[in-house]
């Protein structure tokens, strides 16, 4: 027994309009502020628009099972503000705070449902876009190479980045349903630390870096 899959033909077509405006402001010559605000998409891969179905029949232990793509998908739509605070240091390096929002709609959202096909019951997984959802959080990063230091201690440097996120999403409580829940954005860490070394000196640079991220939802 091998698996099946039906061939299916559909189009679709969409126009997007994508509005954007920034700006930098200089308070003084070593501080300064980037502002923006714009509208962007996500579309889907083509894995999660492919109509065709595959199906994978049941046996003696295991039901049937199926998955497609759906060719109806929307792209995820986001507003994004984006506002930083910038000091750069008279020799070199520089520290930053970041401050960010999204409001997001239509996050891809897989349902697995049965469905009846050629007499036989499959649990049919496809994707769907669920409800509206909001990303918000800060960013401070700092680096700055040790020019203070007597050579060749004064060729390393260091950088980090601290980023704390925060949002959340609603969900379909079921296929085509038009009722929703609140839940946590899936793949989003509330909090993520990046740490490197830094050297740059006689003909060699190198960067040894080390990350960590907090926990997070997984779909």
């Amino acid at each position: 027994i091998g698996d099946a899959i039906t061939d299916v033909d559909l189009s679709t077509s969409e126009t997007n309009v994508l509005p954007s405006i920034s700006a930098v402001v200089a308070w003084s010559e070593a501080l300064q502020s980037h502002l923006s605000a714009g509208k962007t998409i996500t579309r889907p891969d083509f894995t999660s628009l492919n109509p065709a179905l595959a199906l994978v029949p049941p046996t003696v232990n295991a039901p049937g099972t199926g998955g497609a793509g759906n060719p109806f998908l929307d792209p995820t739509e986001s507003v994004n503000l984006d506002a930083t605070l910038e000091y750069y240091f008279r020799q070199n390096g520089y520290a930053q705070i970041a401050l960010f929002h999204r409001d997001i709609d239509g996050y891809l959202q897989n349902f697995t449902q049965d469905e009846t096909i050629g007499g036989q019951v499959y649990r049919v997984t496809r994707p769907q876009n669920s409800g509206k959802g909001t990303l918000r959080g800060a960013e401070f990063g700092i680096q700055k190479f040790f020019d203070f230091l007597p050579a060749p201690w004064n060729d390393f440097g260091a950088q980090f980045n601290y980023t704390w996120i925060d949002g959340d999403n609603e969900t379909r409580t079921a296929p085509d349903s038009p009722d929703f829940t609140t839940t946590p954005l899936v793949g989003v860490a509330r909090q993520n630390y990046n740490v490197a070394l830094l050297y740059e000196g006689n003909g060699i640079t190198g960067r040894l870096a080390a990350t960590r991220r907090g926990d997070y939802v997984e779909q």
